[in-house]
């Protein structure tokens, strides 16, 4: 399952580098995945960074639906 929830980070760095703002909810994916398999492997740490990373995706995301409303 880490290889999955690796593709899927890989994925949205390409996306969010490619200017497609929906790389900030695939993103979501991939962090919402390592928080499983932190969960399952007892590695609360991980958790807690992901879950700022959750924060911090959300709020790039919200950011840039309200800047393309802009243009």
């Amino acid at each position: 399952m880490s290889w999955i929830a690796s593709a899927v980070i890989l994925l949205s760095i390409i996306m969010i580098g490619q200017k497609n703002k929906w790389g900030w909810i695939v993103a979501n994916i991939g962090a919402i995945l390592f928080i499983v398999i932190y969960l399952k492997t007892k590695i609360y740490g991980g958790i807690a960074l992901d879950l700022v990373l959750l924060v911090m995706n959300t709020y790039n995301f919200i950011k840039w639906n309200k800047n393309d409303k802009q243009l």
